[in-house]
């Protein structure tokens, strides 16, 4: 997404400045060779989309893409939510130009599926350079009604995760942007496969320097290059979608691997930043799809084996 966003911002006369990252060899291009997603399977991804007007009609442009995971929650890349690669955020959020559309067409959406954005927070760890952190959280004004998405849950399981990844399941990597014909706007799905989940500070794999807490995708005949930004990595389990991290970056050929932040790995960031007065006890993040049974439990064994410790040590005299 990086050409779209320089050339938006050079459409809008605002600051272009130089891209950091260009030494690193990474982009922000969009799903290639992949399908149409439309809203009965896909709705939950969403498009954060400049706004403007064009001979007095509202006109967007999609820049990023996230997924939503509560009824007035976008879970994104914290790329998109900072000035960054010669796109002005700051400057677009503070004129209400930012929005988001819950629409397969971005550029053309109902009325009804455009959301204007009352807050976002990016993760404080975020990194530009290193694309360490790379997940941000959106709060909508309104709710997105079920008649027009639901929100997804998230994958909070780290042995599940770890599967998919050994065991090469599919995924299906979903976002707005360009594709291979140069269009974009339209949302946008590719099935793959995860090889490589980087669980120490830093990891390379076949020529791809991952930071801690992401998972890699080889491209082949296609997928995401840079998942267009933010779009949502989803796993089909027990009938429903889960998702398993929003994309970050790619090869600079968008030909190689594109590389995805996991939620696993930032649960309880997420589970801080949406819930505040709730302290994540370290077990598992309390956001949708999670039971805190598990939790209580864990804390009730433990307490236990305190009591039973302390009566051990204590020793009549």
């Amino acid at each position: 997404m990086r050409k779209i966003w320089m050339m938006m911002a050079a459409a809008l006369m605002l600051c272009g400045c130089a891209d950091e990252r260009a030494d690193l060899g990474v982009t922000r291009a969009a799903i290639l060779y992949g399908e149409e997603a439309g809203n009965a399977d896909f709705g939950s991804v969403v498009a954060l989309v400049i706004a403007g007007e064009k001979d007095g009609t509202k006109d967007y442009h999609a820049y990023c893409s996230g997924v939503l995971i509560a009824e007035n929650v976008v879970l994104t890349a914290a790329h998109c939510l900072v000035d960054d690669a010669g796109f002005p955020f700051g400057e677009l959020y503070s004129g209400n130009k930012i929005a988001v559309v819950a629409d397969v067409d971005a550029g053309a959406p109902a009325a009804e599926r455009v959301f204007e954005i009352e807050r976002y927070r990016v993760n404080s760890d975020y990194d530009s350079l290193t694309n360490m952190n790379d997940i941000g959280v959106v709060w909508l004004r309104s709710a997105v009604g079920a008649d027009v998405a639901r929100p997804l849950p998230v994958l909070t399981d780290f042995s599940k995760v770890k599967a998919i990844v050994d065991q090469k399941q599919d995924v299906s990597f979903v976002g707005f942007g360009v594709d291979e014909t140069g269009a974009y706007n339209k949302r946008r799905v590719w099935t793959g496969t995860l090889d490589k989940w980087c669980t120490e500070s830093w990891c390379t794999a076949d020529g791809a320097k991952m930071p801690y807490g992401t998972v890699k995708s080889s491209l082949r005949d296609g997928g995401p290059c840079s998942g267009d930004s933010g779009g949502a990595v989803l796993f089909m389990m027990e009938g429903a979608q889960y998702v398993v991290g929003v994309t970050s970056y790619g090869d600079e050929k968008c030909e190689e691997f594109a590389i995805a932040t996991s939620v696993v790995a930032h649960q309880r960031w997420l589970n801080e930043t949406l819930y505040p007065k709730k302290k994540d006890s370290g077990c598992a993040a309390m956001v949708r799809g999670f039971s805190g049974e598990s939790c209580d439990l864990l804390a009730i064994v433990l307490f236990l084996l305190g009591i039973f410790a302390i009566r051990k040590s204590t020793v009549r005299r």
